[in-house]
């Protein structure tokens, strides 16, 4: 299992005190003084993680500038939201979702906060077109907090989310195991060669299904041919590597205006 650090890339801060204009600077506030509420937003940018991966664990880390005291009384709340820019505002203020919602109580003696965030970066991970941003908010009334901001001129003060993750295995076609030069009528099936590599993590099992699927052009529809497989670590203290080459039948063979998609599907078990 590999761990990578996010530093938040952006963040910004609204208010109801200043409707139309937001605050950008070293630090973020989240709460309501009794008078004016505030909204905080980040946004990280998941281009370092390696692609096909699969997500144990991520933790979001805050780091407190005020309220250094013991009342967990106090609850915050964090989820996802769509893009916020330069522009957004109290009035103009990004999507979110609230079924997604964390809870957690930074008003205590730590100096830094961490809120566990598997469930929204796995969902980032498998779907890239939605917005990595978050909005952090108070539920309690009368209480604020303040954290560093992604801008803070303090490197240990900026959030960061922190990723532990498995990579999982890749496909590729190696090629049509009958010659080209002998092709097959339509009746006869045609063997494409499928390589998968990767790694399995150390004590697990990987359940995988390799699938070539084939949308033909006259009809429309998709034709998928497949095998299953079992990748299995249990008991080993180091990951798995893994090499093997499948041979699928497809048939009828795919003609030069098919579609044809090589697919990893699968999926950790025990």
């Amino acid at each position: 299992m590999a761990s990578i650090i996010i530093p938040a890339s952006k963040s910004i801060t609204i208010t109801n005190k200043l409707p139309d204009s937001n605050i950008n600077g070293d630090t973020i506030v989240v709460g309501n003084d009794g008078m004016s509420s505030y909204f905080s937003y980040l946004f990280f940018d998941l281009s370092p993680l390696p692609s096909n991966i699969s997500v144990s664990y991520a933790e979001l880390t805050l780091f407190k500038t005020d309220n250094f005291h013991n009342d967990v009384t106090n609850i915050f709340g964090i989820y996802p939201c769509d893009y916020f820019s330069t522009y957004t505002t109290f009035k103009n203020r990004p999507k979110p979702d609230p079924f997604s919602t964390k809870h957690f109580y930074p008003i205590t003696s730590e100096v830094a906060v961490k809120i566990p965030l598997t469930y929204f970066v796995s969902g980032w991970i498998s779907n890239p077109k939605r917005s990595t941003c978050v909005q952090l908010f108070a539920k309690s009334k009368n209480t604020t907090a303040s954290f560093g901001s992604a801008i803070n001129k303090d490197d240990y003060l900026i959030p960061f989310l922190k990723v532990s993750f498995t990579p999982i295995a890749q496909v590729s076609k190696i090629n049509n195991a009958i010659p080209t030069n002998n092709p097959p009528t339509s009746n006869i099936p045609v063997i494409e060669q499928v390589q998968v590599t990767g790694t399995i993590a150390a004590n697990a099992k990987y359940n995988a299904v390799v699938n070539v699927a084939v949308k033909r052009h006259l009809t429309g529809y998709t034709d998928n041919y497949y095998v299953v497989d079992e990748y299995d670590n249990i008991g080993k203290s180091t990951p798995l590597h893994i090499d093997r080459t499948y041979n699928i039948a497809v048939t009828p063979k795919p003609e030069p205006t098919d579609d044809e998609t090589i697919i990893l599907g699968g999926s950790y078990s025990d």
